[in-house]
């Protein structure tokens, strides 16, 4: 993900979280999902999840990668015109 241009709600600093603060993780969702050539995240899918996630939890999770551009993947210095994506993402309550 691209932090230098983009807001991020759900980020230490904004929450005023320190860096070396332990969070008690509560669950997790593994995502996959595409970037095109010009960073924008496509075809979100759930390939797994914690028992504890919501609804709500995963349409947050869905919006704040719809709206955060990433940095495309280079192949011999062109941007890959797509490029597959699996992720864990943790969640805490804050």
């Amino acid at each position: 993900q691209l932090p230098e241009i983009t807001f991020r709600p759900h980020t230490r600093q904004h929450l005023g979280v320190p860096e070396d603060a332990q969070i008690a993780w509560q669950g997790y969702i593994d995502l996959g999902f595409s970037i095109s050539r010009y960073g924008n995240v496509q075809g979100i899918r759930i390939l797994g999840k914690s028992d504890n996630v919501t609804s709500r939890l995963e349409r947050r999770l869905r919006k704040v990668l719809h709206n955060s551009p990433f940095r495309p993947r280079l192949a011999d210095g062109e941007p890959l015109k797509q490029d597959e994506v699996q992720l864990r993402y943790y969640f805490a309550e804050i």
